[in-house]
């Protein structure tokens, strides 16, 4: 299955038949060369390589890496805007980001979780952090997850999963309240994919690891999975690493 995308338009002019059986564009000397002769030497190798991938491979199948997994082991924690620490930044919302990878510890539970990602405030949700937790706490409940108004610090841990420091950094979060209507702790989840190479279209596509959440406050999603192939153009004025460097 070729690409979608037709270049036999201005001011590409991709007019490139395989049924001439073409398998070299020979360049003279002294000739000027044309954007037409570029533009079909690049399309002769193409289909090449797609008769070849289709030999080898079936459409979409997965060259290296691109290993998918649902994780539905994975918990929302709603955290409340803004910073409990005094000392640092007053939004939440400056530093999110910047924690997800990092590991928090319950200041009351002592539960340990690694953030994994998380996701803005919107009308209708607060701030959200996805974790998975790391150890039980040391509280006399042996709490498994974070409670609620607990505050969460960044701390460091070695090989074996014990804390080796805690962090100077004034950043924190503090989980927000449980309500009636509303748990801020609870099973989340989420579908992710590694890096690798998939065959797609006659081209061997790198995919770069990306995640989806698939329900930020439930356990149990129900979704059809896959990749979506987007075709697109783009020019020096949206990438200016396609500029001439001289």
């Amino acid at each position: 299955m070729a690409e979608k995308t037709d270049l036999n338009i201005s001011p590409y002019y991709d007019d490139y038949s395989q049924d001439k059986n073409f398998q070299k564009v020979l360049f003279r000397a002294s000739r000027p060369l044309q954007a037409r002769e570029l533009t079909q030497s690049q399309s002769i190798l193409q289909n090449q390589i797609e008769r070849f991938g289709n030999h080898i491979f079936e459409e979409g199948s997965i060259v290296t890496g691109a290993q998918s997994d649902v994780d539905m082991e994975l918990y929302y924690v709603k955290v409340k805007s803004n910073n409990p620490n005094s000392q640092g930044s007053d939004s939440v919302e400056s530093y999110r980001t910047s924690f997800h990878g990092k590991i928090l510890q319950g200041s009351t539970t002592g539960v340990v979780g690694k953030v994994v990602t998380s996701t803005a405030e919107t009308t209708d949700d607060p701030i959200t952090l996805f974790v998975r937790y790391q150890s039980q706490g040391t509280d006399a409940n042996n709490s498994f997850t974070f409670a609620p108004d607990e505050e969460l610090n960044e701390v460091t841990v070695d090989e074996n999963g014990a804390i080796t420091s805690v962090s100077s950094n004034n950043n924190e979060f503090q989980v927000a309240s449980k309500t009636v209507l509303s748990n801020p702790i609870g099973r989340g989840s989420i579908a992710n994919i590694s890096e690798g190479v998939v065959f797609i279209r006659g081209f061997f596509v790198k995919v770069p690891a990306q995640e989806l959440i698939l329900e930020k406050y439930s356990g149990a999603p129900s979704y059809r999975i896959g990749l979506t192939i987007t075709e697109s153009l783009i020019s020096s004025s949206e990438d200016s690493s396609l500029l001439d460097n001289s």
